[in-house]
């Protein structure tokens, strides 16, 4: 939430041990602690945003790991396993990373991230509408900020920015309903900081200094001692944050 990128490493690191995963054909599995370590740390930077050499490093280093530690038999569906949530997140970052990963019976999102890098948007709103239509009614904030997120930059990857607007402002505006969990996880509180980001930016390119201000000046009141890696993005909001005439 602060934009401490190394003590969030270190704490997902810390996490690895008993943390389970569900492989592809449904089975829970335990990885082995050099892959789980490496898998933990990779969300962290997927969370976070930055930097990208280092989420394609852990990528790597997770798939290596889990061909050097694991079961030749269990070896694959414990890789793909691991690599599935980080890998869906990081679409934002790095399309075709993003989009190597294996199928899964729950990775609902793949078919859509490939649409958007072959910029058909038809199958994107196709496949946005059978998203919503599988998850059911859904109140504010019952949609984790991680998913809000990438729903968000689905629909940027296709030009529509009033349904990335909409989708954004339907958790942003309603703090009260995020519901008491949201800083349990590393990437829900991360990804929370990233959804205010976006918001500024799409105001700030829609001609809406007002709203750009206000969630600009909340990314820098959390992000202003963050670690120097994501202080790139923290210079971005200051700009945004200005008052007028400055």
């Amino acid at each position: 939430l602060t934009g401490r990128l190394w003590l969030t490493l270190d704490l997902m690191r810390r996490a690895a041990p008993g943390f389970l995963v569900r492989t592809g054909d449904g089975r829970i599995l335990e990885p082995r602690l050099p892959v789980s370590e490496a898998a933990r740390q990779l969300m962290g930077y997927v969370a976070l945003g930055a930097p990208l050499d280092s989420v394609r490093a852990l990528t790597a280093r997770t798939r290596d790991a889990a061909t050097a530690s694991e079961p030749l038999r269990e070896a694959v569906a414990v890789r793909d396993g691991v690599l599935m949530e980080p890998l869906m997140l990081a679409f934002p970052l790095d399309g075709p990373l993003s989009v190597s990963r294996a199928p899964g019976r729950e990775d609902l999102w793949l078919p859509i991230q490939k649409a958007a890098l072959r910029h058909d948007s038809a199958a994107v709103r196709s496949g946005m509408a059978s998203l919503a239509a599988t998850r059911g009614p859904l109140m504010p904030g019952e949609l984790s900020t991680p998913l809000v997120y990438q729903d968000a930059w689905l629909y940027l990857a296709i030009g529509d920015s009033a349904n990335a607007v909409r989708t954004l402002d339907r958790s942003l505006d309603n703090f009260s309903a995020l519901g008491p969990f949201l800083l349990d996880y590393a990437q829900d509180a991360a990804f929370l900081v990233r959804m205010m980001s976006l918001r500024a930016t799409l105001a700030s390119r829609m001609g809406d200094p007002a709203t750009a201000r206000h969630w600009a000046g909340a990314v820098v009141a959390l992000w202003d001692h963050a670690d120097p890696e994501l202080q790139p993005a923290v210079s971005a909001m200051r700009t945004l944050a200005e008052p007028p005439g400055r």
